[in-house]
């Protein structure tokens, strides 16, 4: 599985250039993401636009790898689904679970909405 990935001040947007995204290859793009958010910036908005087909076992492990990101106050975005994919994971009703957004710009505004509100609830504790 192909990756690309771009680093921005606040993410790193990491594009999968894989057709069919099924269990048995997701281990690689599991280990991507849990590398990236270990290193700043930390945030990552995953990008599936060349994805046309994802099996459910991979979007239970994104949800998974979010919550393991939340966990540690990191942000961890899903966009650019295609129609067929987006209809899976709706028919899945795991929208929310995956973060969702239509676009990337879309991501980009969730993940400095998370950095916001990090910052905003870090200095309650001062």
């Amino acid at each position: 599985m192909n990756f690309k990935t771009d680093t921005k001040e606040k993410f790193t947007v990491l594009s999968v250039e894989c057709n069919q995204l099924t269990a048995n290859l997701s281990a690689p793009l599991f280990h991507r993401v849990r590398e990236l958010a270990e290193t700043p910036p930390h945030n990552v908005i995953l990008k599936l636009d060349g994805v046309g087909q994802m099996d459910r076992e991979v979007a239970d492990g994104l949800a998974l790898l979010r919550q393991e990101m939340y966990e540690l106050q990191h942000s961890f975005v899903v966009c650019a689904l295609q129609d067929a994919v987006y209809a899976n994971v709706a028919g899945w009703e795991m929208e929310e679970a995956l973060n969702l957004t239509p676009t990337e710009s879309e991501a980009w505004d969730i993940v400095q909405m998370d950095e916001i509100e990090r910052e905003f609830l870090s200095g309650e504790d001062t």
